[in-house]
């Protein structure tokens, strides 16, 4: 019959020095491998694909216009997914009562991933009477930003 030897104060630093090596490869090698399971499994959380459209500074945005005097329009796009992004995006004007619209500018701009990027162009808008709403558009992913803007008295 065979007994069991206990541990050796000698071989105690051996066996902690091995768990610990074990434990460090398995979290380095094994933990990417670990977390796609887990979030399969929904027991981690998702991680979000999301593209934030913002208004870089919205307390500047103007609250007055004139027909065909230039302004300036600044907005940002931030990618917080783990793809490159290629979007488009359209500013238009549109008058109160939403009979009629004109497009002011558009262009597109290409993201990777968890990158950001400002927009700033100038615009010329129209006289859509007393008060219209200016937008900015993404095509992809399908979100818009808007802000109120009367014409100037002057």
């Amino acid at each position: 019959m065979a007994s069991s030897q206990p541990t050796t104060q000698k071989e105690k630093p051996i066996l902690i020095g091995v768990i610990g090596i074990a434990l460090i490869l398995l979290l380095s090698i094994g933990w990417p491998t670990l977390q796609k399971h887990l979030r399969q499994w929904n027991l981690l959380p998702q991680t979000q694909q999301i593209t934030e459209l913002y208004f870089t500074n919205p307390s500047a945005l103007p609250a007055v216009y004139q027909p065909g005097l230039k302004q300036q329009v600044t907005f940002t796009v931030h990618n917080e997914t783990d793809t490159a992004e290629n979007t488009s995006y359209v500013i238009t004007q549109t008058n109160e009562q939403k009979s009629a619209s004109t497009t002011l500018a558009h262009g597109s701009v290409n993201l990777a991933p968890g990158a950001t990027q400002t927009i700033r162009t100038t615009v010329a808008l129209q006289n859509f009477g007393t008060r219209s709403s200016v937008t900015i558009g993404l095509s992809q992913p399908k979100e818009s930003i808007s802000y109120w803007i009367d014409r100037s008295a002057s």
